[in-house]
């Protein structure tokens, strides 16, 4: 949805919302692009990426160590051999997250549970 954004009164937009403009969106290099005639306009949009991380036992250790706080809770839960470090963690397991390894090694599902909790206050949810 646009909103063009004008002065008030009967002569202009008055800032209310506006379907957007009939003109044709052109794809260049994956953006789209529109043309508006002049103005100030906010624009609303969702993004296809997600912005927003949400750090948990399900995210991947090599992730989890690229947060500082993050590393730090999760270090004691490494099997022997695992550094908390991305490149040391990227080598030996790629993307698998601490609820992969538990099948392997045992973590009792109750520390887990609790460290999802201390691992979502990290997180950069708003």
């Amino acid at each position: 949805m646009f909103r063009r954004i004008g002065r008030g009164g009967t002569g202009g937009w008055g800032g209310r919302e506006i379907p957007a403009p009939a003109a044709p969106v052109k794809y260049e290099n994956g953006d789209a692009v529109l043309e508006l005639e002049s103005g100030k306009y906010e624009i609303r949009y969702t993004p296809n990426p997600s912005y927003i991380q949400v750090l948990s036992t399900y995210t991947p250790l090599v992730e989890l160590a690229g947060n500082r706080e993050a590393r730090q809770l999760i270090a004691p839960l490494l099997p022997p051999g695992l550094e908390p470090e991305p490149g040391a963690l990227w080598q030996k397991i790629r993307d698998a997250s601490l609820r992969d390894l538990a099948s392997h090694f045992p973590m009792e599902p109750a520390v887990l549970d609790e460290l999802d909790a201390k691992l979502k206050n990290l997180s950069n949810h708003p």
